[in-house]
């Protein structure tokens, strides 16, 4: 059976995936990808340093990789095999 996963439904387990971040780390990740905002300029909007955006940027990404493990894995066997 075919694995197959829609752009809607892979945007849809980004989304949640975005959501379910911590505060803090979703605010900066979304200014970093949606607004591409540099590190200082989030900085500079949110009230803290450059080290605490690149460290809530750390744990955003990691969180989220984590997350959709299983939905990069079948993406990629996807594209593999096409």
């Amino acid at each position: 059976m075919e694995s197959y996963l829609s752009h809607k439904e892979l945007t849809h387990q980004l989304s949640d995936a975005i959501q379910q971040l911590p505060e803090k780390c979703r605010q900066v990740f979304l200014l970093s990808r949606a607004e591409e905002l540099s590190n200082k300029e989030i900085a500079e909007r949110s009230g803290i340093s450059v080290n605490t955006v690149e460290q809530h940027m750390r744990k955003a990404l990691r969180m989220l990789r984590s997350g959709l493990q299983r939905t990069i894995v079948l993406v990629g066997a996807m594209l593999w095999l096409n």
